[in-house]
């Protein structure tokens, strides 16, 4: 279903390019292993060693022992302020060039302590770090890097290095760590090529015989894909509570399993809305009759698109699937391709999903209702307004607004496409939060999944102390910063007023 172009009438085909989203990083681990095999890199080598600016300022130990391994399998604890990253109307709202300084601001524990090498904590923004660190260890670009060491040798001509999405500004900066971490697009026979490529080269790693390796469609010249099976072998281990306990674990850009598990589709929508996982996963787990099946692969999930790549290297096998159910779709071609059983109709989990996730939104409008005060004074505009600097070098601009119901708006990374007016919420505070879910999703506000993301609370002199309108005078006290949690699991970050 659908046009890949409305307005001349061309209709999707398996050539069509479809964003990857976190898809992205498989790629991304490709082009790593390269590095590694021509001694460039190694997955033991020490960020700071090519990135020595890395020095994440909650806790030392990150700057002094993490390495790439760390950061490929989230195993480094960093926090993942995508929001901070990009902004409203799909702008990149900070500098590829500071990325770094924005890794060290980054929170780095929860309640329950500090999470470097404690367990895996899932950062797009940590994992980013490997295009720098690839940078600064071959003197190139990450575009070219991964275009001639694995993109151009196995003719992926349909996979896309989103540039242009990815710019900071007029002069087209690109921005590389979010192209590391999700910023591909990709095609479905390009991907089943990559996918093939990425099988032969492990049986060729784990000694099979050559006649047991398929030919890879479109490839130009000899695989050009290394340390496939080290990728796999440096992992995180999640465990899954779901009757089976079949080893799961995040290796170094990829998640393996071993079908049945309630781990199929870790990272997608169909997972990531699930609160209870014994629950409401179970239920749906394909082939619990079935033989154990090994599966590595991803998911990709992004505003408007979804992608599923899973290969099961025992049996030569790929499936992948790019649209707006990927996962569903992925799961019903495992299904058929291996005959599983018994048969259950995927479809009911895929309606489940599609009301769960228009209820979570009911749900952020229903806690930000119920948190609301307008009652509350508000101080003179103008006292708010500034510029306010917090994660290092995310920056925020609170502009007076003759349109707005607060006299203010807020735009991210000093770009004006990302302006949005600001309403009063409670004392000293306000909110850009769309309420219609439909808006939610023109605005591409990746991660604006809880209604805090939405709030900004300005504070004064000290963590309790409201602003004055008189900015200070006779002793009283003036907007010094705001606070934002960007993230439902986080602590608020604090921006300072400059």
């Amino acid at each position: 279903m659908g046009l890949r172009d409305v307005e001349r009438g061309l209709k999707a085909n398996p050539d069509t390019a479809y964003r990857l989203a976190s898809c992205s990083k498989i790629l991304t681990s490709a082009t790593l292993g390269v590095l590694v095999d021509e001694g460039i890199i190694s997955w033991g080598d020490l960020i700071k060693k090519r990135l020595p600016e890395f020095n994440p300022s909650e806790d030392p130990w990150i700057g002094a022992e993490g390495k790439i391994l760390d950061a490929c399998r989230h195993s480094t604890g960093l926090g993942n302020p995508n929001t901070a990253v990009n902004g409203p109307q799909g702008n990149i709202v900070s500098s590829g060039k500071d990325y770094v300084h924005l890794m060290n601001a980054c929170p780095t524990s929860s309640e329950h302590g500090q999470r470097f090498r404690s367990w895996c904590f899932y950062s797009n923004i940590a994992y980013g770090l490997m295009a720098n660190l690839a940078e600064a260890a071959t003197g190139s670009n990450f575009v070219e890097i991964s275009k001639t060491k694995v993109l151009e040798p196995l003719g992926l001509r349909q996979t896309l290095i989103l540039q242009d999405d990815y710019a900071k500004n007029e002069n087209m900066e690109t921005h590389p760590a979010l192209l590391a971490c999700m910023g591909i697009a990709s095609s479905v026979n390009d991907m089943l090529a990559f996918c093939a490529a990425v099988m032969n080269r492990y049986d060729e790693e784990k000694g099979r015989p050559s006649e047991e390796r398929k030919p890879v469609p479109g490839q130009l010249q000899k695989n050009p894909l290394r340390q496939v099976a080290a990728s796999w072998d440096i992992y995180w281990t999640r465990p899954m509570e779901d009757g089976f306990e079949n080893d799961t674990a995040y290796a170094m850009g990829w998640y393996e399993t071993t079908m049945p598990s309630g781990a199929l589709g870790l990272l997608s929508y169909s997972h990531r809305r699930y609160l209870n996982v014994k629950d409401s996963v179970v239920p749906y787990i394909i082939g619990k009759e079935s033989p154990r099946r090994e599966v590595h692969g991803h998911n990709g999930i992004t505003n408007g698109a979804t992608a599923t790549v899973y290969v099961l290297p025992n049996s030569h096998s790929a499936v992948v699937a790019f649209s707006n159910a990927a996962e569903t779709a992925a799961q019903i071609l495992l299904q058929a391709l291996f005959d599983m059983t018994p048969k259950g109709d995927l479809l009911v989990p895929l309606r489940e999903e599609i009301d769960r996730t228009l209820n979570k939104h009911v749900d952020i409008n229903r806690e930000w209702r119920k948190n609301r005060d307008v009652s509350v004074p508000q101080f003179c505009a103008s006292e708010y307004a500034g510029t306010y600097i917090g994660l290092g070098i995310s920056r925020m601009d609170i502009e007076a607004s003759e349109t707005s119901p607060s006299g203010l708006a807020v735009v991210f990374g000093e770009k004006i496409a990302s302006k949005y007016e600001l309403e009063p919420y409670n004392v000293d505070a306000f909110s850009f939060l769309p309420m219609d879910h439909k808006e939610v999703l023109a605005r591409g506000m990746i991660d604006g999944d809880y209604y805090t993301v939405g709030i900004l609370r300005f504070m004064g002199k000290s963590e309790d102390a409201r602003p004055h309108p008189d900015g200070g005078a006779n002793g009283k006290t003036p907007v010094v910063g705001l606070n934002w949690q960007w993230d439902q699991w986080e602590k608020p970050s604090f921006y300072s007023k400059a």
